[in-house]
Parts: structure tokens; C-alpha cells; sequence
């Protein structure tokens, strides 16, 4: 390969396909047929960037039963990929089928990787969610053979996608995490743009719009860049102009891309809906219908518009039928729609069961809209960010009283004011309030706090949206505070900002913390009632308060659970394997002190993961969002110990230039690892043992201790039994830290382990080295099983590195490729060219079978009679009966001891 066509090959694994083009176009490729890969790779580009003609000119060369599979293949994917972009789905369908097979023919593991993630990347778009679901297993399965991190991260920000669809939001954000950290290390333009396009879709569902448009706009350059197409970026930007009511600038923005000829037709779609939202709430009834037509003829026709934007787009249209006086038609409209809807998205079930409600109850139709509005509760239309305040807003318009359906408006105006929309207001208003008017609604409704009559049906409502409110702290805290007003426990109760909150607190001041939002910690303050009725009902109060918070935590794990790639276990993360029944009890363990605040010695041989199971600790429990600070204590000069500790005081010893908090302070709130403790100096060991009893430091210089809140881990490698009992570590010290001890056995001990050990970093460092397909043969795993590893799992993760860095792509690891050291431990010599040893015989085979079978077992019945005490056990040694025994013994004329009676004797 030339310089040139390096250069072209490097621009396409960095996602730059406008330059790659650009550079492949101007020679650098050569010829076609010598360079089919680069060709491809080009048509690939040309596809990617939406020149579906070039890349099918190119594609269709190779695409021929005469190329080799692996080519062939390719060229079938581009193909797809190129019918897909240009709007034709039922060819792309078709051709994705083809090429999955090709691919999976050719026996080439990144190309199999590649063409199931296009292929499942389209079947998000086109297919229901259990067919998408059904082809996780396989995609992910091919892409973690492949080990190629720009792969793997496509696929996470794929499936970020999916599991936003079926409102899995904070798996969503997991995985576009997960995704940004791969390309952090092999970077790819294209693969960050589609990150950051979900990232910014994911804050825009949150509501928090600035962070939402930040993202956006850094994957529409990351789009330009490399696809010289921004549409989808841009789509979504307006999207964010349109909720938060924007509407010329969205129109500006959604205007530029459908009328744009060079962009497909199905890249258009997504965006005409949004427009004709835009033409609706500008009363511009015309061009609304205009855009929606688009979409729904489309559709109707059997056209390739995903199933998700034709339904959106039918709920649109029966609104638009509405402002045009067409009640009859949109009802029509709804009933059309709930027929065709055969998918299981409870998101559109519930909005479009609330937009059947409203639209009943229009008409007179009472008992019809309460049933739907019923539908839509059980879809779960008060846990939907952006359908919470909707559903409350029409109930209110639905409430006999006027206070309670009032209470309904005020708490639907302050969930749209705390997350900034707009247009959901003027979206199920009747079309003449104005962007003005509703800005000017939400803003008084956000000042205050919210009062309800003291009625039963307002008190258990506020209730009941505790639980739906529970992820805005700032929203519940406001109706408890109502809701104790309104029962007359705490007259004074109101929200409070925590970090403006005095402290200490005054005298009888009581605080209930809810937590933290947008970086303010949210709280309910009150002075302690003298009633005890009173105090009673806070407490009920703050029980359905303290109850709804958990639910939702609740709720979040088990949408992790429900996940369609669930996080691995923490341990997994770490990389830590607990397989052999003593590992498995030790992180049974470790699972069960980590909650408790106390600290934890754990020993071990060096090399045997200490360090991994405090860091698992730390993961489990409580501190876990906060700092794990490891300090090894043989690290820092032991006359530097105390001050590297306990910090010092600026001046309080020569060179000691600056204040220093030391290292305990620096990990306040999380927890302390001192690793090598046993190493620790008698003199540092009275104020080790004093900050484990008081929690307090005492910095060098200062002249009064400190508080500090750190929960201490401890590990050593030396036998601390003997340490105190030579004098060399204070027996007081060691009991305070021996609360658990957990010893981590050898890995000699756990050889069980050890196959899963020598694949997990083989397969970690393969990847990283870019050494894909590395594989160890059986005789190279038996050496590794049986050998002492006395540096533990650290030696056993630096051979494989070793063995990753100087193997070749695709090689079976043999015994000659392993160390010296470890290759020398087991040497293995045919039994051809060594004698036998006592436990062995010869027979030869150029005998009849029964002569051989008789020499055997002439021998092993002696052996077994030599060696046991007696018959009884040399019959057990055979596994024969003692009957049996005999008979044989008889059979084959071997000497038989008998007792003058004539039995036998044993």
C-alpha cells in the first residue's frame, strides 16, 4: 500500500468521509481491481455521505459471484446501505438479508461486525422493536468477536437509540457514555456525531435545553465534517426551537432542509413532521396540511416511512383537523390510527389516548373521555416528561370543582414552566392564546408556592403526584409543602434552597431533604410543632414524601434490569472474576460490609487483587459517587508519612511553603485505601488509631484537630499476626482494623480461575493492541493451569500482555510462545522416549486382545494387593467386590492365603 492510500485509509477509520473521498478520488486508490478493498471503502464513503449513484456505480462491480466472499460481501452491504439512503427500503431490506450471509460465509469477523450493525442500525428505523431486539444478540455478538473499539462504540450509540425509543432514557445516556469513552482512544467523526446527536436528543427529553443545544450543535459540525450533511442535527435543533417556542427560528431551520433536492426523501420525513407542528401553532393551517400529506400519503401508500413518525404524524393531523372545525373527521382521524397501531409503544398509547379524551369531552361524550383518560394514566402518561403536564392540564379541564381543577392547572403550569416548554401549552389549547400570553401564564405560576383546599380529593391528588414528581425534587418538595399546609400540620412549612439553609439550624427549625436538582439540593424547613397531632401528620406527610423518591429509585433499576444490554455487574466492570467457591463467599462478603460504615483489612499475597476488591467495596456501597483514594504506604518516605496523611499547617517544618490538607482530607466523604499497612511506622500508628476512633486529623502546625468523615479500607501482604506479635505493629491498631478480615487466597489456590483469568486479558489486550482473533491452544492453557504463579493475577495479566503484543492478528497461542520461566515449569516428553515409571507398564499391541486384558489386570490386581492392607481395600482400589475380587484372582491362578477351615483370609 502507498503512502497516499495509507493516508485515504486512515481518513476512513476516523469517520472523515468528505476528505477520504476527496483524497480517493484524486488517484490515491489505484487500480479497482488490485484495490478492491480501498474501492469499496470509497463506495462505502460515497454511500455514507448520500451519493447513492456513485456508491452503487462502485459497489456493483464487486458485487459479482466471481469475487471472493469477503469482497462480495462488502460490496452487498454498501449496496444496502446505498438503496436505504436513497428511500428504497424493501431493496435495502433485501439486501442487508444477502449480506449478512455473505458476510457471515466469508468467515472475516469485522466485516460481519459492520454489516450486522448497519443492518440492525436499519431495522431501528423500519422494523418493530422486537424484531430490533431480536437481532441485538447476534449484532453484539459479532462485534465483540470482531474486538474493534470504533465497532463497539457505534453499536452503544445505536442501541442508545433503541432503548430511548422504548423510554429507557437512563440506559440510553449509559450507553452514549460508554460510546464516547471508546472513541476517546480511536477517535471516528461520523460514529461521535451520532453520539452526540442521542446525547442531545436525551437532554431535550430531560428538558434541560442548553446542554440539549450544545450537543446538537457540535454533531451537526461533527456531521458536516464528515458527511457533509447536517440534517439530522439540525432537525433536532429545531425541534428544541419549536418546544421551547421558538417558532421562526424553527421554521427558518426546517424549511432550508426539506426543500433541500439533494437530500433523500426519507431523511426529509422526521423534519416534515416537525414543520407541520411549527405551521400549526402559527395558525398556518394551509401549509401544515401541506407537510403532513407528505408523510401520510406516503405512509398510506405503503411507502418507507418509519412507523414511529406516521404515528406522531396521524395525532398532528387530528389536531389540525380540529383548529379547522372538523371534529367528526379527527375523532375519524384517532379511531384510524388506534386501529393501524399494532406497536407496543405505551409513549404514543398514552398520548394518543389523551388526545382522544380531550377530544371527547369536546363533544359532550363523558364517559367515553374518562375512559380513555384511564387508558392513558395506565400507559403511564404521569411518568412521561414530556406528557406529564398535558395529562394534568386536560383533567383540570375535565374537574366538576373549580378549585381542584384549578390546583390541576397551577401544577400543570409549574412543570412546564420548571422545564422550560413551551408548545405542549398551545398544543392542546384551542389556537388563540398566543407564545406571549402562556409565557406570561407559566412565569406567575412558577413564583409561590402552590395552595389546595383542604379537601380530600385535593390533599390525595398532591399526594399521588409526589410519585409521579419524585425525579424533580424542586416539584415535590412544593406539593408536600401544600399538602402540610393544607391538613394544618406546619402553617410555616416552605422549600428551601439546602445551601442556604443556617447552620447549625435554630432551635426547633426541622429539615426534610429531598435532593438535588439542576445543582441545588431541595429541602422542606418547619418549626416543631408543641401538637402532638401535629407532628404526627408531618411525619405521615413526610413518610408519602420519603416513600415516593424510593419508588422512582426503584423504578430506574428495574428499567436497568428490563434493559436490552443490561450493565454488567460492578465487579464485571472492574474486571475482577469471582468463580472458585471461596471467591464467590469472599464477594458475598464484601457485599454485605460494604453498606456499613466500618473499616475492612483485607490480605493477601502481592499481585492477588487487593486494591480490586476495596475498589468493589467502595462501588457497593453508599460513598459510591464519591472519592476512592488509594496511598500506598511504602511509597512515601517514612519521615514524609504524617504530613502526606494528616496535611500540615504552611510553615510548620522547613519546606513546608504551602498549606496542605493531607491525604485523608483529600478523600472527604468517600473512602481511604492504605495499601501496605503492615509497612506502616510504629510512630504514624497512635494517630492512625486516633482518626479510626474520633474521626478527627490533627494536621502538622494546627492546634486543633479536624473533622473529617472517611471510611477507611486496609490491605497488606504481610502475616499482620506476626507483626504484632514481634512488636513491629500496635495491637490496639491492628484490632481496630481487624472489625472484617478478608483474605484473598493465591491464584495456586483458585486454579479454577485461571482459564477465565488468561482469556479476559487476552481478549482486553488484544483489543487494545489492535491483535484481533488470539486464541490459546489447550497444551499452551494446561501449561498456564499448572503453573505456581507466584506474582498471582498481575503476573498472569502481564504474560497475556506479553503474548498480545508479540503475537500476529489471528494466531493460536502455542507453549513455545509463552515465557521462559513459565514454558520451563512442564516439560512433557512422549512416553516413547522415557522409561515407565512404577505406576506405568508396557503392553504390546501385536498380541491378541485377551492376552493383553489378562496382563493388565494380573498387574493392577498385584499392585492393588501390595499396596493395600488388605482385601477389603484392594478390592475397593479396583472397584471391584470383594467377590469379584476373588474370582479373578482365582481365574488368573494368583496365590490365595486360606484358613484351615478353607475360607479365605483377608
Amino acid at each position: 500500500m502507498s503512502i497516499s492510500s495509507e493516508r485515504a485509509e486512515d481518513l476512513f477509520r476516523r469517520g472523515e468521509f468528505l476528505r477520504f473521498i476527496q483524497k480517493a478520488t484524486s488517484g490515491a486508490l489505484g487500480d479497482p481491481k488490485s484495490n478492491a478493498r480501498e474501492h469499496l471503502n470509497l463506495a462505502e464513503a460515497f454511500a455514507l455521505t448520500g451519493d447513492s449513484s456513485s456508491a452503487s456505480e462502485i459497489a456493483r462491480l464487486y458485487s459479482e459471484a466471481r469475487c471472493e466472499t469477503a469482497i462480495r460481501a462488502h460490496a452487498e452491504y454498501v449496496l444496502a446501505i446505498s438503496a436505504w439512503r436513497a428511500g428504497d427500503v424493501t431493496d435495502a431490506a433485501k439486501l442487508f438479508a444477502s449480506a449478512l450471509r455473505t458476510a457471515i460465509e466469508s468467515k472475516n469477523s469485522r466485516l460481519i461486525a459492520w454489516t450486522y450493525l448497519h443492518t440492525f442500525r436499519f431495522y431501528i428505523d423500519f422494523h418493530p422493536a422486537d424484531a430490533v431486539s431480536a437481532i441485538l444478540h447476534s449484532t453484539r455478538k459479532a462485534v465483540i468477536a470482531a474486538g474493534d473499539r470504533q465497532a463497539i462504540a457505534y453499536l452503544h450509540s445505536c442501541v442508545s437509540v433503541l432503548e430511548g425509543q422504548k423510554g429507557r432514557m437512563n440506559e440510553a445516556w449509559r450507553h452514549c457514555v460508554l460510546a464516547e469513552a471508546l472513541l476517546e482512544d480511536d477517535p471516528n467523526t461520523w460514529i461521535r456525531g451520532a453520539t452526540l446527536l442521542n446525547r442531545g436528543c436525551l437532554y431535550a427529553l430531560k428538558c434541560e435545553f442548553k446542554s440539549a443545544e450544545v450537543r446538537l450543535i457540535a454533531a451537526q459540525e461533527a456531521y458536516v465534517q464528515s458527511v457533509n450533511g447536517g440534517s439530522m442535527a439540525a432537525g433536532s435543533l429545531a425541534y428544541l426551537q419549536l418546544q421551547t417556542g421558538k417558532l421562526p427560528e424553527a421554521r427558518r431551520t426546517l424549511a432550508s432542509i426539506v426543500t433541500d433536492p439533494t437530500l433523500a426523501e426519507t431523511r426529509k420525513q422526521p423534519l416534515r413532521e416537525t414543520l407541520a407542528r411549527v405551521h400549526l401553532l402559527s395558525n398556518e393551517l394551509d401549509e401544515c396540511a401541506v407537510q403532513l400529506s407528505a408523510i401520510l400519503d406516503r405512509a398510506g401508500n405503503g411507502g418507507d416511512i418509519p412507523g414511529y413518525i406516521a404515528r406522531w404524524a396521524e395525532i398532528t393531523n387530528a389536531r389540525l383537523l380540529i383548529r379547522q372545525g372538523r371534529i367528526a373527521d379527527a375523532l375519524h382521524a384517532l379511531l384510524e390510527t388506534e386501529r393501524r397501531n399494532t406497536s407496543d409503544d405505551s409513549h404514543f398509547s398514552a398520548a394518543l389516548n389523551l388526545a382522544f379524551s380531550q377530544l371527547l369531552m369536546s363533544t359532550g361524550q363523558r364517559a367515553e373521555a374518562t375512559r380513555r383518560l384511564s387508558i392513558a394514566e395506565a400507559a403511564g402518561i404521569t411518568r412521561r416528561n414530556d406528557l406529564q403536564a398535558q395529562y394534568y392540564y386536560v383533567c383540570a379541564g375535565m374537574a366538576d370543582t373549580r378549585s381542584f381543577g384549578e390546583q390541576l392547572k397551577r401544577r400543570a403550569a409549574r412543570l412546564w414552566s420548571r422545564q422550560g416548554l413551551i408548545t405542549p401549552r398551545l398544543e392542546i389549547g384551542d389556537g388563540t392564546e398566543t407564545i406571549h400570553e402562556v409565557r406570561h401564564e407559566l412565569a406567575i405560576a412558577s413564583k409561590g408556592e402552590p395552595l389546595i383546599p383542604a379537601t380530600a380529593a385535593s390533599v390525595t391528588s398532591a399526594f399521588a403526584a409526589c410519585f409521579d414528581l419524585a425525579d424533580h425534587p424542586s416539584l415535590i418538595a412544593h406539593e408536600l409543602v401544600a399538602t402540610m399546609r393544607a391538613v394544618g400540620c406546619a402553617s410555616d412549612a416552605q422549600v428551601v434552597d439546602l445551601r442556604k439553609v443556617r447552620q447549625p439550624p435554630e432551635k426547633d427549625a426541622c429539615l426534610f431533604r429531598l435532593g438535588d436538582e439542576a445543582g441545588v439540593g431541595y429541602g422542606i424547613q418547619w418549626r416543631r410543632p408543641v401538637d402532638p397531632e401535629k407532628a404526627i401528620l408531618i411525619a405521615d406527610v413526610l413518610r408519602i414524601g420519603r416513600a415516593a423518591v424510593e419508588l422512582e429509585k426503584a423504578r430506574q433499576e428495574e428499567r436497568s434490569r428490563a434493559a436490552l444490554w443490561p450493565s454488567e455487574p460492578i465487579e464485571e466492570q472492574a474486571g475482577a472474576l469471582f468463580l472458585a467457591e471461596d471467591m464467590q463467599t469472599l464477594l458475598y462478603t464484601a457485599r454485605r460490609v460494604a453498606a456499613a460504615n466500618i473499616p475492612v483489612l483485607i490480605t493477601g499475597e502481592t499481585g492477588t487483587g487487593k486494591e480490586v476488591l476495596a475498589r468493589l467495596i467502595h462501588s457497593y456501597s453508599p460513598r459510591a459517587a464519591r472519592t476512592f483514594l488509594p496511598f500506598n504506604c511504602t511509597a512515601t518516605p517514612r519521615e514524609m508519612l504524617d504530613a502526606q496523611l494528616f496535611g500540615h499547617r504552611k510553615g510548620a517544618f522547613t519546606g513546608a511553603s504551602e498549606n496542605f490538607a493531607g491525604v485523608i482530607r483529600a478523600a472527604a466523604g468517600g473512602t481511604l485505601f492504605l495499601d501496605e499497612i503492615g509497612e506502616s511506622t510504629l510512630e504514624i500508628q497512635p494517630k492512625l488509631l486516633r482518626f479510626l476512633e474520633s474521626g478527627e486529623v490533627h494536621p502538622i502546625g494546627e492546634t486543633h484537630p479536624q473533622r473529617v468523615d472517611v471510611r477507611v479500607l486496609a490491605a497488606t501482604n504481610a502475616d499482620v499476626d506476626a507483626l504484632v506479635a514481634q512488636g513491629r505493629f500496635r495491637e490496639d491498631l491492628f484490632y481496630r482494623l481487624n472489625i472484617v478480615r478478608l483474605h484473598i487466597p493465591p491464584l495456586r489456590e483458585r486454579r479454577v480461575e485461571i482459564p477465565a483469568f488468561a482469556n479476559h486479558y487476552l481478549q482486553k489486550f488484544s483489543t487494545e493492541m489492535g491483535r484481533s482473533d488470539l486464541s490459546l491452544s489447550e497444551e499452551t492453557m494446561e501449561y498456564l493451569i499448572l503453573y505456581r504463579w507466584p506474582g498471582n493475577v498481575r503476573q498472569i495479566a502481564n504474560e497475556m500482555r506479553r503474548l498480545a503484543a508479540l503475537a500476529e492478528p489471528g494466531a493460536v497461542l502455542m507453549p513455545e510462545h509463552l515465557s521462559a520461566e513459565i514454558a520451563a515449569s512442564r516439560r512433557t516428553v512422549p512416553a516413547s522416549e522415557r522409561p515407565p515409571v512404577p505406576s506405568e507398564i508396557l503392553v504390546r499391541i501385536d498380541q491378541p486382545l485377551s492376552a493383553a486384558v489378562q496382563h493388565l489386570e494380573r498387574a493392577m490386581l498385584s499392585a492393588a494387593l501390595a499396596r493395600a492392607s488388605g482385601v477389603d481395600e484392594a478390592a475397593k482400589l479396583l472397584g471391584l467386590s470383594r467377590k469379584g475380587l476373588y474370582l479373578k484372582r482365582l481365574r488368573y491362578g494368583m496365590e490365595i492365603d486360606r484358613p484351615k477351615s478353607g475360607t479365605e483370609v483377608a
